[in-house]
């Protein structure tokens, strides 16, 4: 089932069906049960199919770098890794690393959703949990999967920024690269305003951007696609040479 950390005693199948669980109070017992037995394929189990769907959507949506799925102990390359086996890996580096001493706190039932508090120690610290418990199919699972919708829509967020800023961080060193090769003896950088000044670093020759990285001229905090043969960034107002002399 993957790399180097995942040996298990015997098959686990990440699509099984849910155990039947009458009552938070039992999901509870069953849980620090099989935390006690390091049974993390059953806790996973115990976790509702949309909710596991969406964790797997989740790391999908990560885009780890190979050096971070080695950590995780995956010797594949990550086209490789299914997303619900990486979800699986993830869920259990998490359970693992806040262990099972827990006691049993307040329990909030309304209909059927349920919220579960537990107390319990990391690292040697008190910590304070509260799990969400839904009544799917007439048993009481943990279901996280709004708030991983949520949680997912930041991260792609996030990552989309910071890939917007790195694009405009790597147009911006390719200038000076163009300014140094193609600047003539002033080393100006092109003429060009608005997004042309981007655009010239295909149009030299050879160009510095060609058809394999013109991804890089692509905003992806844009909804519209980019059409061949422009950008997404803005550029200057005027011939920014102006200012260098």
């Amino acid at each position: 089932q993957g790399g180097r950390s995942l040996t298990f005693s015997r098959p686990v199948d990440l699509d099984a069906a849910p155990p039947k669980i009458a009552t938070p109070r039992d999901y509870f017992d069953r849980r620090q049960e099989a935390l006690a037995k390091a049974d993390y394929a059953l806790v996973w189990r115990m976790c509702g199919r949309r909710h596991r769907e969406k964790m797997a959507e989740f790391m999908k949506e990560m885009d780890l770098p190979d050096r971070e799925l080695r950590q995780m102990g995956f010797a594949r390359p990550a086209a490789a890794i299914e997303p619900k086996e990486l979800a699986f890996t993830f869920s259990r580096s998490i359970l693992r690393m806040f262990g099972n001493e827990w006691t049993l706190g307040e329990i909030r039932e309304d209909g059927d959703k349920a919220a579960l508090t537990m107390t319990g120690k990391v690292s040697g610290k008190p910590v304070r949990r509260t799990l969400a418990l839904a009544k799917i199919d007439g048993s009481w699972l943990e279901d996280w999967s709004d708030e991983l919708e949520g949680a997912m829509k930041r991260a792609v967020l996030n990552g989309n920024k910071t890939h917007c800023a790195n694009n405009l961080s790597q147009l911006w060193k390719m200038q000076h690269n163009y300014k140094v090769v193609y600047g003539g003896s002033e080393k100006n950088f092109p003429r060009e305003t608005g997004g042309g000044f981007w655009l010239a670093l295909s149009k030299c020759e050879p160009p510095l951007i060609d058809e394999s990285l013109e991804k890089i001229y692509a905003c992806p905090l844009r909804r519209d696609k980019r059409k061949p043969g422009t950008t997404d960034y803005r550029g200057p107002t005027e011939d920014v040479n102006k200012n260098q002399k």
